[in-house]
């Protein structure tokens, strides 16, 4: 697998490290670069670097919400997959910005940490094979979607 290019962006350091190291143990082979706002972020994509995946939180200081960068990512980035982290509740607009196709996901803060891994291997999944990707709409269920070969006896079960 090549590896997957992630960006967080979170005024706070405690969550891009949360977020890191959930990343990190999902994919070790990944990179992971850390913006402290919306503006760092531009200014690296600006230098010419790309990111698989953006990982942006809503509510950071300097005027540029979270949303608000990531339409301005996918305006410059189509490929990019965009994830929203927010504690507002307002679900309807998020909803609404998946829908449109302008973010891959969001996630309310705090996250449930099966479904932050569940949100981070569609988005590698959707990275690897954009036309393919099978969303897991239920991060307690870890099946690959491999069925089990009833001649295979070495214990493998087709479950991660």
């Amino acid at each position: 697998m090549a590896p997957v290019h992630f960006l967080i962006v979170d005024d706070e350091g405690g969550m891009r490290r949360a977020l890191a190291r959930t990343i990190q143990g999902e994919y070790s082979d990944c990179t992971i670069s850390e913006a402290g706002s919306a503006a760092e972020a531009l200014g690296m994509l600006d230098a010419h670097m790309f990111f698989d995946v953006i990982m942006s939180d809503n509510s950071m200081p300097g005027g540029l919400k979270g949303l608000e960068f990531l339409r301005q990512v996918a305006a410059r980035f189509p490929r990019s997959v965009r994830i929203l982290v927010t504690a507002d509740r307002d679900s309807g607009q998020y909803a609404a910005a998946v829908f449109s196709g302008l973010l891959f996901a969001y996630l309310a803060k705090p996250w449930d940490p099966a479904e932050l891994r569940a949100v981070i291997r569609n988005a590698v999944a959707k990275v690897l094979d954009p036309e393919g990707v099978q969303v897991d709409d239920d991060p307690d269920d870890d099946f690959d979607g491999a069925e089990p070969d009833p001649d295979d006896d070495s214990g493998e079960d087709g479950f991660c």
